[in-house]
């Protein structure tokens, strides 16, 4: 039986744990091939990269299988990763889920491995602050979304859906060719894990608990709820 991994609901409960096992079976082991192509002398426990152009060389890689990876973000919720691309922000790096751009400062990116359960290592990524570029009134404004017009400038996503913009005057203009939906992060802990994996498949994955907690603190919740069970 071929599968993708988002099974409809109205599936029985031996085909969805069918299902979910052939994709278990086909990615944890190309999961496995990823971390060793980037360790390939030995597995390290903890390795950290904090240079711009090493931080995107290693998340272009995790994008280089489909379906392999999610990147779970800081409040909730968790987006397929389709291309990681540089930001016209010198500073920012865009990763891009159909068609939706994700655009945050990197800071620090860490693999974190556990060699006794590979499918639970996972990359981290803590990012710097953003300032926000559309009006807001709040001063904790954790990300914002916007409308990216090809030029690399935002405006408000209100007309978005009926595909116009206002111009500086409040005229209705038709959107032009080329805008996307843009999620700016204005700082936060985003995580990537692999798909298949116990702790990506679960609900808890998905409730932004990277961000409450340091990373030694992670890192020991994973070992303890999805290993040591």
């Amino acid at each position: 039986m071929s599968c993708m991994f988002v099974v409809p609901k109205t599936l029985n409960s031996e085909t969805y744990s069918m299902c979910t096992q052939d994709f278990r079976g086909e990615m944890l082991p190309q999961w496995e091939t990823l971390l060793r192509k980037l360790f390939p002398i030995a597995l390290p426990n903890s390795v950290s990269w904090n240079r711009l152009d090493d931080i995107f060389a290693i998340l272009r890689g995790l994008v280089s299988t489909a379906d392999l990876c999610h990147m779970l973000l800081p409040s909730s919720g968790g987006i397929d990763i389709h291309r990681v691309a540089r930001s016209p922000d010198s500073r920012c790096i865009d990763i891009i889920d159909h068609g939706h751009i994700h655009t945050m400062v990197p800071k620090l990116l860490t693999c974190e491995i556990f060699k006794d359960s590979l499918e639970h290592s996972y990359f981290r990524l803590e990012c710097s602050s953003l300032a926000p570029e559309g009006d807001t009134e709040s001063p904790n404004i954790k990300d914002e979304e916007l409308v990216r017009l090809r030029d690399g400038t935002y405006t408000s996503r209100i007309g978005w859906d009926d595909g116009v913009m206002y111009d500086e005057r409040g005229y209705e203009i038709e959107l032009p060719k080329g805008a996307k939906l843009a999620t700016r992060y204005m700082g936060g802990i985003f995580v990537f894990v692999c798909k298949a994996s116990e702790f990506g498949q679960s609900d808890e994955a998905y409730n932004g608990l990277q961000n409450t907690m340091s990373a030694a603190e992670f890192r020991d919740h994973i070992r303890l709820r999805w290993i040591r069970r």
